[in-house]
């Protein structure tokens, strides 16, 4: 069994607690975080992708509640830095989820979008409504706030993404 979590210093790395703790599964393992992000205008609220199955919100470092994201297998998420209630979440079969209400309610928005797998999503903070997501087959941009995609080709089409900073 591997205690995975995730763990929050305040001190500039000196000092370090956890905040966060998969828990067990049947078979005895953790499902991995696969995903993290800080609400930009609200440091302590954090968003977490656990396992193939949970996107989780806390506010103060130790509650967390289930944002009931309408996938089978999220993967990855991001928050609009220009709009933090606005909240993205890919998942491994390549759809993007958006939520408008700070994870109250959910919509897909992936037209246009043919990613296989979203590995990765970022938000534009010089640039509202732009994100860009990465996927198995390449990097797709939206510039109207993930409502429709255009795959980026940048002289290699079917390259994977993974790590991504904008």
């Amino acid at each position: 069994y591997v205690n995975y979590g995730v763990f929050k210093s305040t001190d500039g790395g000196t000092t370090w607690a956890k905040i966060y703790t998969t828990p067990v599964g049947a078979e005895g393992g953790a499902p991995p975080i696969t995903a993290l992000a800080v609400d930009p205008r609200s440091p302590s609220r954090l968003y977490l992708v656990v396992g193939f199955n949970q996107v989780l919100t806390s506010a103060d470092d130790g509650s967390w509640s289930d944002l009931k994201v309408r996938a089978d297998d999220p993967w990855s998420l991001a928050v609009d830095p220009t709009s933090p209630s606005t909240i993205y979440v890919g998942t491994y079969s390549g759809l993007i989820f958006r939520s408008t209400d700070g994870g109250g309610h959910w919509a897909s928005t992936s037209n246009g979008l043919q990613a296989s797998g979203v590995n990765v999503i970022a938000t534009v903070a010089s640039a509202p409504g732009t994100v860009y997501a990465g996927g198995h087959n390449g990097l797709f941009r939206s510039s109207d706030g993930a409502m429709t995609w255009a795959h980026l080709t940048l002289g290699v089409r079917n390259v994977g993404v993974y790590p991504l900073a904008v």
